[in-house]
């Protein structure tokens, strides 16, 4: 039956609970019930100091949607003895848990079960900030009649589900042996996000949008649609696309200056590339170049080359010819950067992926995709869970494909998977259910789901095997410059890896197994030269690729797993960033960053990832318990004090 908003329903079905049948009311949100914001005499930009927004009080409230679905949960938790909480276990499904559970204190009184006992749970004290009384559109107005019976009616037993995928199995596991209390430092952590990235982002934004006007406009900026926003984690992310930007233009420029060469020897039966190509990068660089501007058979090291040839008959002996084994682990198993980063190589966005992987969960197919984790449990009774997973994809008939791997997999044995090193404690591996996709899927997420199926069967197979043809050969130009042969040498190889037993990249990859020819050349032998070629070398200069930044993002602890694909949205649709065959800077976001480039030497380095990473670092000690709320809130508020003094000085110096 219908909620008291369109979007909420209200599922009513008999379960067993605790070991006896119960009758269940299932209901839900729409994300978080709360925002926050500043008071209403800060809204006007020119009436206020930016720099006020850094220390202001801050306003909690509801909004009509949200007001909504908070008299549907108050209806029902006044007909039930039991709340079970079933929100993302993720530091934000903990805040919204405790956002429902002040809600619901309104008219039930609360109690938790702590060491086998039942006792009162206790609100956080940031909630003293909401009301209850008014009219205002940030309060939450609820019906007098609900508050009174609120005395009389006995507490509401509350409990935390944890869960990890939205399976029959999983939840009724979580429903009857996984049953846990909410977490006040998850819920902590998060209210420490949301208030110093207002606070900064706001004060900042305003300080920038009103007093950098002239930058804004002569840089794609308009005067009445845009605002200069700022944000702590988009700067730092911002600093890795341009900087590589710059990166990518030095080297065009000096592959435009300095065009290389690259030599080939072609002897009977094998082509060796010359080690040191392009030849720019050897000592003698200026000369080889100026002699190729006239003709590339000018070039004195190519001549040389030729000419020691001619006096060997056309003959040159193998230095070294070597086979040599070699194997490739299969990958560890899936965390959300690396799905991230894979489906980023396959041409979709990070923000896409995540959407996708959000509704393949929902959908029960895969399990909760924002995760840490990339290990396993090692224990049998884990190995008979991915066991059963695999022949449930092998049951998979409307998907050949898969059916066919998982079941080679399971001919061949299959593998203990990899122990990665991470660990968010809350989440296994993004991995498949092993229930098929229904019909009606799209493109993209079949991909998605086709891709965290192949990676989980990946992480079970044997590793690749194979072996490196390797032959080695040394030119030695005449006449001689030098008395020292040995620095003259000029070395070309040729290299061929073979793959003699695919293992996983059969299954990731599609990798066949190669046979590779009998090595039939050794150290010493005559190899009959048929040509040697010159040819100009056409350098490549990539564009920097979303799994990149993904991964600079995640290396140097910026955003975390739930936040990067969002940050790297944001910087597209606030124009400081395009995707044009790869992440490019705009001559807006490129301004921006030069001009905080410029502050580096008051020592504040706000487009480097240190600073968000230190702050990064705070919420997860006060998830730990290491650090209470108040004192991170204070640690970073300085920090973006410090750095609001600098931006402003730096304006007030240039005349804005």
């Amino acid at each position: 039956r219908p909620g008291h908003n369109k979007y909420q329903q209200i599922y009513t079905f008999q379960a067993p609970f605790q070991g006896q049948m119960s009758e269940h009311s299932s209901t839900s949100v729409l994300g978080h019930l709360t925002g926050s914001d500043f008071p209403e005499h800060y809204k006007n930009w020119n009436q206020s100091d930016p720099r006020d927004l850094l220390t202001a009080s801050v306003n909690i409230g509801f909004d009509k949607t949200s007001k909504e679905l908070s008299r549907t949960l108050c209806d029902q938790a006044a007909q039930s003895d039991v709340l079970v909480l079933w929100l993302d276990c993720d530091r934000e499904g903990e805040h919204i848990a405790f956002e429902v559970l002040y809600v619901l204190s309104n008219v039930r009184k609360l109690d938790e079960m702590r060491n086998g006992a039942r006792t009162a749970l206790a609100i956080p004290p940031l909630f003293s900030h909401y009301s209850n009384g008014g009219n205002g559109a940030g309060v939450l107005s609820l019906p007098q009649a609900s508050i009174r019976r609120r005395a009389l009616m006995p507490p509401l037993l509350v409990h935390r589900a944890v869960f990890s995928e939205l399976t029959q199995t999983a939840i009724m596991t979580a429903l009857n042996r996984r049953l846990s209390n909410v977490d006040t430092n998850a819920f902590n952590a998060v209210e420490t996000r949301r208030e110093t990235d207002l606070r900064a982002g706001a004060s900042l934004t305003r300080l920038q949008s009103l007093r950098l006007r002239r930058l804004m406009l002569q840089h794609g900026g308009n005067e009445r649609g845009n605002c200069l926003s700022y944000g702590p984690v988009q700067i730092p992310t911002l600093g890795f696309v341009v900087r590589a930007e710059r990166q990518r233009q030095r080297k065009m420029e000096r592959a435009r200056l300095c065009p290389g060469v690259s030599l080939t020897l072609a002897c009977k039966g094998v082509v060796l590339n010359h080690q040191r190509s392009p030849l720019y990068s050897l000592p003698h660089a200026s000369l080889v170049i100026r002699r190729l501007a006239q003709s590339l058979i000018e070039s004195l090291v190519l001549r040389r080359l030729a000419q020691s040839l001619i006096e060997s008959n056309g003959t040159v002996q193998a230095a070294s010819a070597a086979v040599t084994p070699w194997s490739q682990n299969a990958p560890f198993p899936l965390n959300t950067i690396a799905l991230q980063k894979a489906m980023a190589k396959q041409g979709m966005s990070a923000s896409d992926t995540m959407q996708h992987a959000n509704t393949l969960y929902r959908k029960g197919v895969i399990s909760y995709p924002r995760s840490e984790t990339d290990k396993y449990p090692d224990t049998p009774e884990e190995n008979e869970r991915l066991k059963g997973i695999v022949e449930s994809l092998k049951e998979n008939r409307a998907d050949p494909m898969l059916a066919n791997k998982s079941n080679a997999i399971l001919q061949h044995g299959l593998r203990a998977p990899r122990q990665g090193r991470q660990s968010d404690g809350a989440h296994p591996p993004v991995h498949p259910t092993g229930m098929a996709m229904q019909a009606g899927a799209s493109d993209q997420e079949k991909r998605v789901y086709t891709y965290v199926c192949l990676h989980f069967l990946a992480t079970l197979s044997p590793p690749a095997t194979g072996v490196t043809h390797r032959l080695q050969v040394s030119l030695y130009p005449s006449p001689p410059i030098t008395t020292d042969r040995e620095a003259e040498k000029e070395v070309f190889i040729n290299s061929v890896k073979y793959t003699v037993s695919p293992g996983w990249m059969a299954i990731l990859l599609n990798k066949a197994a190669e046979h590779p020819p009998d090595a039939d050349t050794e150290g010493g032998t005559k190899l009959q030269v048929l040509s040697l070629e010159a040819k100009p070398v056409q350098s490549s200069c990539p564009k920097l690729t979303e799994a990149q930044l993904i991964d600079l993002m995640a290396q140097h602890g910026i955003g975390t797993d739930a936040t990067i694909a969002q940050h790297i949205e944001h910087l597209v649709k606030r124009g400081y960033m395009h995707r044009q065959g790869g992440l490019l800077p705009t001559p807006l976001g490129t301004a921006l960053l030069e001009f905080y480039e410029s502050l580096s030497g008051d020592g504040i380095a706000p487009t480097y990832p240190e600073r968000r990473a230190y702050a990064e670092l705070e919420m997860r000690r006060v998830v730990s318990g290491e650090r209470q709320r108040r004192q991170a809130v204070r640690t970073i508020g300085n920090m973006d004090e410090d750095l609001y003094s600098s931006v402003d000085v730096k304006i007030r110096g240039m005349g804005n």
